[in-house]
């Protein structure tokens, strides 16, 4: 699995997931970084509408018409239903652009539970999961899904369960399968909660951890709309994460105390891999 991300709290987030052709936020400078790959990106899936995360729009609708690549692929964008803040972008870029595009731009609007295909028959889709944010408007986090086959549980464990299946034809080895859908990679944009069975066996977990310390939260927020580093860490581990990346970290704290910050998460949770996304840095991840 390999993704690119860029998350600075207040400034900007964006992250683009090759293998799915799919842009997660479309923050500022989304489309300087990118270049010719937003030729590469059939979808984006907002998570809401503030400015850190839409406001690369405008620049990546025009960068894909006008820059040198394939100007004919559509592209959809999947945004909370009824976001005033993206409705209005909406407008800006059909006033600005709209009579110019060469490829077809669709908006569509989403709510919690909504599941995209990635491709006409495939095995993955993007599930949309309501998170806590904003009071006054949706706000959505996005999880990557992947049906997989595995053996019935009668099964699992018997020591001649491999004889078994060499021994049975191809077309009758569905007896021993179920299908279930594995968590690959989730994503929770900005929040302050959410369902903890929406995060439940993620392979993956990218998730706000705005704060280092509670005080700066109780001094900036008046509604707790982001999360400390130590929530977001406890929650990635009653999920069951494998792997916790720390979003949309403040660029008030120096480099050495998020290290500190964070080597005190990995001894709290020896069992799971926690890496911080550093303010203004952009992450190639494999």
């Amino acid at each position: 699995m390999q993704f690119l991300l860029y998350s600075t709290g207040l400034y900007s987030t964006w992250i683009y997931h090759p293998a799915c052709h799919t842009l997660f936020d479309c923050g500022e400078g989304a489309a300087s970084y990118l270049g010719k790959r937003v030729f590469g990106i059939d979808r984006i899936c907002l998570s809401h509408g503030h400015t850190d995360h839409i406001a690369g729009l405008p620049t990546f609708i025009n960068a894909r018409n006008r820059s040198v690549g394939d100007p004919f692929r559509p592209l959809i964008v999947y945004y909370p239903a009824e976001d005033r803040h993206i409705g209005a972008m909406r407008e800006f870029i059909r006033k600005t652009q709209g009579n110019r595009l060469r490829y077809e731009l669709s908006w569509e609007p989403v709510r919690e539970g909504a599941s995209i295909p990635l491709a006409e028959g495939g095995k993955q889709t993007v599930e949309s999961f309501r998170t806590r944010h904003n009071p006054r408007l949706l706000s959505l986090g996005y999880r990557l899904e992947e049906r997989r086959k595995r053996l019935r549980p009668e099964y699992r464990g018997r020591s001649d369960i491999g004889a078994i299946l060499r021994d049975t034809p191809p077309e009758e080895k569905h007896r021993f399968e179920e299908t279930y859908s594995a968590r690959l990679w989730t994503y929770t944009g900005d929040m302050k909660q959410c369902d903890l069975e929406d995060l439940r066996g993620s392979e993956v977990l990218l998730t706000d951890a705005t704060f280092l310390d509670p005080g700066d939260r109780a001094e900036e927020e008046e509604r707790h709309t982001h999360m400390t580093l130590e929530e977001a860490a406890a929650l990635a581990a009653d999920a069951g994460t494998g792997h916790f990346y720390a979003i949309h970290l403040s660029e008030r704290y120096h480099r050495d105390r998020i290290v500190e910050a964070v080597n005190d998460e990995r001894a709290r949770y020896p069992n799971m891999k926690i890496t911080a996304v550093y303010p203004g840095r952009t992450y190639t991840v494999k």
